[in-house]
């Protein structure tokens, strides 16, 4: 499978997982709220020749369209930490943009 194939149906299942997110205070919850965003932006990128303006150009449109009830699901749960993954990265980016906008707790 190709690999933004792979990050558009992540993208897919996250989105219909995100119905059966919990509020646990736990950082995998927060991938059912942030991960559909995070993995169509993956699958854009990559889909650009692995151009990282294009995800982060989806992550800052994600940010700017988020609404009052994903920021205050994502309040309840901790904040992302970066890594040297991409898909990690989006994460962060998204997480960090989302609560800077809300002014959210870490």
């Amino acid at each position: 499978m190709q690999p933004a194939a792979s990050a558009a149906a992540r993208s897919a299942g996250l989105a219909a997982a995100s119905a059966f997110t919990h509020p646990f205070k736990d950082v995998r919850q927060a991938e059912h709220i942030l991960g559909p965003a995070a993995y169509a932006a993956l699958a854009l990128e990559l889909y650009d020749i692995g151009d990282q303006k294009t995800g982060d150009g989806e992550v800052a449109w994600a940010i700017e369209n988020v609404n009052n009830e994903t920021a205050g699901l994502l309040d309840k749960m901790p904040a992302r930490e970066s890594g040297n993954k991409r898909i990690v990265q989006l994460l962060f980016h998204l997480d960090n943009g989302i609560r800077e906008k809300y002014k959210l707790q870490d």
